[in-house]
């Protein structure tokens, strides 16, 4: 015997004021509360188990609406779908598209600034925000900073590197990097999506030269280890602060700017070690374990 469907009409939906739910077929329901309030469910099983769709409230759902999204639930049923589970994914789908439409009208100079200043509390050296920031300004900036983030591409990051990569290979090589992390940045935020046109590594490497075979690097001349010892001598024979900081870095084998933030507090004349806190470090690890004393200085 066929199910009966359809059961409900306009007039009838209008006309029902008992409490109760009331079948229109093929587990379309017409649910009316207490209050007298209307609703629409469609209800089913999975894996032997009840579930309830709310479709919407009377008369805001009108019954061929109601019907029609009912026939769609069906539909989803069919092909195993949970019509619960997947208009969540649709929402969250929904959401997200949303969100990334939304972010996509972020500027790179504004994620540039954001990243840059998440960053920085790791950074040992306060100057390295500067840094960022300037090299960013003079070279990235002119070319795509105030473009989304979204659109930024490889013909872009290529405009801004071009002109500087076989005359300032190192900035260039560093603006490369910092275009690259922000970018990483952005698209972990959803701000933007697919490849990351300034990666290095099977990309850029194949339109641009190899900063290694371009760049001329030129290191600092470096002292004689034979000549270290009259050097210190002479070190010693100034009395000046610059003098004495040169010569307690000899010493100690730090690097010069923890020997001039050096404080007196962080060294313990008893024991003979200098305790250099976490903050001061580059690693952003505690070092103890110096001999103060025989490097020479003393608070007197």
């Amino acid at each position: 015997m066929a199910k009966t469907i359809k059961r409900l009409t306009d007039l009838k939906v209008k006309r029902l004021k008992e409490i109760g739910s009331y079948p229109d077929g093929e587990g379309l329901y017409l649910q009316i509360t207490k209050t007298g309030a209307k609703s629409w469910l469609y209800r089913y099983e999975v894996g032997g188990k009840g579930r309830k769709k709310r479709l919407g409230a009377y008369p805001t759902v009108s019954l061929e609406k109601a019907r029609a999204t009912a026939h769609e639930c069906r539909l989803h049923r069919q092909q195993g779908l949970d019509p619960i589970d997947y208009a969540k994914q649709l929402e969250e789908e929904k959401a997200a598209q949303k969100q990334l439409d939304k972010a996509q009208t972020k500027t790179f100079k504004l994620c540039a600034a954001e990243y840059i200043d998440a960053r920085k509390a790791e950074w040992s050296n306060a100057k390295h925000a500067h840094q960022w920031s300037q090299s960013l300004e003079s070279y990235a900036f002119p070319c795509f900073g105030e473009m989304p983030v979204q659109d930024v591409n490889v013909a872009l990051v290529m405009e801004a590197l071009k002109p500087i990569w076989t005359t300032k290979t190192e900035t260039a090589t560093r603006v490369r990097q910092r275009i690259e992390s922000i970018l990483d940045y952005a698209t972990t935020l959803h701000y933007r999506s697919g490849e990351n046109p300034a990666r290095w590594k099977g990309h850029l490497d194949k339109v641009l030269p190899k900063p290694t075979k371009i760049r001329t690097v030129v290191h600092h001349p470096a002292m004689s280890y034979f000549d270290v010892p009259d050097y210190f001598q002479l070190l010693r024979q100034k009395n000046s602060v610059a003098a004495n900081v040169l010569a307690f870095t000899i010493l100690t084998v730090t690097r010069s700017g923890e020997a001039r933030n050096a404080k007196w507090d962080e060294i313990d004349l008893n024991q003979a070690v200098w305790t250099i806190p976490a903050k001061r470090m580059k690693a952003r690890k505690l070092f103890r374990g110096i001999n103060c004393r025989s490097a020479g200085f003393d608070r007197c």
